[in-house]
C-alpha cells in the first residue's frame, strides 16, 4: 500500500469528487477527471486503475479500495456500507467529507503505534533520569558529602533524591514503568463524543438513520477503544433492548444524550452544537510527547545548576 494521503488531501479528494458528482459527472468519468487534475503518479494510477474496475462493473468501493489503495480502511467499510444501502453517491461523499472535517477538529488519538512511540519516549527520559540521578550525581553527592559545609537548598534536594533512587533502584525503575505504561494508556482512551454526534448530524443531514450513522462513526475512527464504545451503543438500537439504557451503558454517551437519542434523531443537531463549542482542538497526544522531553530537559537544567552551584560558591569564597 502507497503511503497515506495527509487528511487536507483526503478532504480535497472527498470534496472535488462530490462536486463532480453534483455537475451530472457519472463516477466513470469523475474519476478519470480526478486522475487527469492528480498531483502524483502514485494517485494518477489509482484514479486510473479505479476508472477502469468501475467500467468493468466492479462497485466504487471496491473500484477505490484495491490492494494498492492509499486511503484509510475506514473510509472504504463505509463508503461499501452505505453504497449497498442505495445512498445517492453525491450524498455519500457530502457525509465522509464532513464527518473527515469534524474528526480533523476533534482529538482523537489514533493507533496503538501512537502509544508506543509515547511509550518509548518516555522509556527513554526514563532512562536518562536514572542514569543522571543514579550514576552521575553520587559522585558529586559524595564528594559535597566530604566538605562537612552547609549545601544549597536545590543542591542538598537533589543529593537527597539521589539517595532515594541508589538504595530504592529497582522499586523506582518499576514504578517508572508502570506510569509510562499506564499514564498514556489513559490519555489514548480518552474519546470525545462531540465527533459522534457531529458524524451523525451529518449522517443525517444525508438521509443516514441513526443506526447508519453509528456505524459510520465506528468505521471511520481510528481509535479502537472508541470504535468498541460506538459499537456498544449501536447494539443498543436493537428493538429488544432499552435504547436509551443500552447506549447509556455503552459508557460513551451520558445519560442525557442517551435518553434524547433513544426519542427519535431530532435532537441531535443541538446534541452536537452543544459538544462543538466544547471541542478540544489541542492534539493531547502530541503535547504528551512533547510534554516528556520538556520535562526531562528542566530537569536536566535543574540538576546541572544543582550540581555545580556549590562550585560557584566555593570560587566565589576563595576569590
Amino acid at each position: 500500500m502507497n503511503s497515506k494521503p495527509d487528511n487536507l488531501a483526503l478532504l480535497l479528494f472527498l470534496k472535488n469528487f462530490r462536486v463532480l458528482l453534483s455537475g451530472g459527472h457519472n463516477p466513470a468519468a469523475a474519476l478519470e477527471l480526478m486522475a487527469a487534475g492528480a498531483g502524483g503518479v502514485h494517485l494518477r494510477s489509482h484514479f486510473t486503475r479505479a476508472g477502469q474496475a468501475l467500467t468493468s462493473g466492479r462497485s466504487l468501493a471496491e473500484a477505490l479500495f484495491d490492494r494498492k489503495h492509499p486511503w484509510p480502511a475506514g473510509l472504504g467499510r463505509c463508503l461499501k456500507d452505505l453504497e449497498a444501502a442505495a445512498h445517492p453517491l453525491e450524498n455519500i461523499f457530502g457525509f465522509l467529507e464532513e464527518a473527515y472535517a469534524a474528526r480533523a477538529r476533534y482529538y482523537q488519538p489514533s493507533d496503538w503505534r501512537t502509544y508506543f512511540l509515547l511509550v518509548g519516549q518516555g522509556l527513554v527520559a526514563l532512562a536518562v533520569w536514572l542514569f543522571l540521578t543514579g550514576f552521575v550525581a553520587p559522585a558529586f553527592a559524595d564528594m559535597y558529602t566530604s566538605f562537612g559545609a552547609r549545601l544549597p537548598f536545590l543542591t542538598q534536594a537533589f543529593i537527597d533524591l539521589t539517595n532515594l533512587v541508589r538504595h530504592h533502584f529497582l522499586a523506582t525503575t518499576l514504578v517508572g514503568i508502570a506510569l509510562i505504561l499506564v499514564l498514556p494508556l489513559l490519555v489514548f482512551k480518552t474519546s470525545n463524543p462531540g465527533f459522534v454526534f457531529a458524524v451523525l448530524r451529518a449522517g443525517l443531514d444525508r438521509g443516514l438513520n441513526l443506526g447508519q450513522g453509528l456505524a459510520a462513526a465506528a468505521a471511520l475512527t481510528e481509535n479502537p477503544w472508541l470504535r468498541r464504545r460506538v459499537l456498544a451503543g449501536l447494539k443498543g438500537l436493537d428493538p429488544s433492548r432499552n435504547p436509551a439504557q443500552a447506549l447509556a451503558a455503552s459508557g460513551l454517551f451520558p445519560k442525557f444524550a442517551a435518553g434524547l437519542l433513544a426519542q427519535g434523531q431530532g435532537a441531535v443537531a443541538e446534541i452536537a452544537a452543544y459538544y462543538e463549542a466544547r471541542a478540544v482542538k489541542v492534539r493531547i497526544v502530541e503535547l504528551v510527547g512533547a510534554g516528556l522531553f520538556i520535562t526531562l530537559i528542566c530537569l536536566a537544567v535543574a540538576f546541572l545548576i544543582a550540581i555545580y552551584l556549590p562550585l560557584f560558591q566555593m570560587a566565589g569564597v576563595v576569590s
